[in-house]
């Protein structure tokens, strides 16, 4: 009975051995595409709460008499979802974007923190010794850090 604790010690040792090394040899496309779905995900309820609350703002403003500021206030949440900064939003809208902008920084923090941490491993790895790499490494490092992830 004693002799099987030892080999399932090692068993568990190895299979904890091979998980860190696959996260180790993850690519540059690997980490970005792991961070664009983790974010696409964080950020669809957000996205959903600014379009629900944009678009009171506009039906608002129609029943004022103001379809300018309506049409001003739907295409400038559509800008903000998709990562176009404002540089100055409808008053309507400044409070909301506000906090949009906030709860979106939060959301991403995990995961940005996560994703640049792999890319720095990967940086200290013999990926770091290829320029065309390192290059990769830095335009993954831009498009996370941005805060804005794109497609993939």
């Amino acid at each position: 009975m004693h002799s099987r604790r030892p080999m399932k010690a090692f068993y568990v040792l190895l299979l904890g051995l091979l998980i860190v090394c696959n996260s180790f040899a993850q690519t540059v496309e690997q980490v970005l595409n792991d961070y664009r779905k983790e974010a696409g995900i964080a950020l669809e309820k957000l996205n959903a709460t600014l379009e629900k609350e944009g678009t009171s703002i506009a039906a608002r403003l129609v029943s004022q008499g103001d379809t300018k500021g309506a049409e001003e206030v739907s295409r400038q949440v559509t800008d903000t979802i998709e990562g176009r900064g404002l540089s100055s939003p409808h008053k309507a809208l400044a409070i909301l974007v506000t906090q949009y902008n906030a709860a979106k920084q939060t959301a991403l923090k995990p995961r940005r923190d996560t994703a640049i941490k792999k890319l720095d491993v990967l940086l200290k790895s013999s990926a770091g010794k290829d320029m065309q790499n390192v290059v990769q490494i830095a335009k993954a490092r831009d498009e996370i850090e941005s805060g804005v992830p794109l497609r993939s």
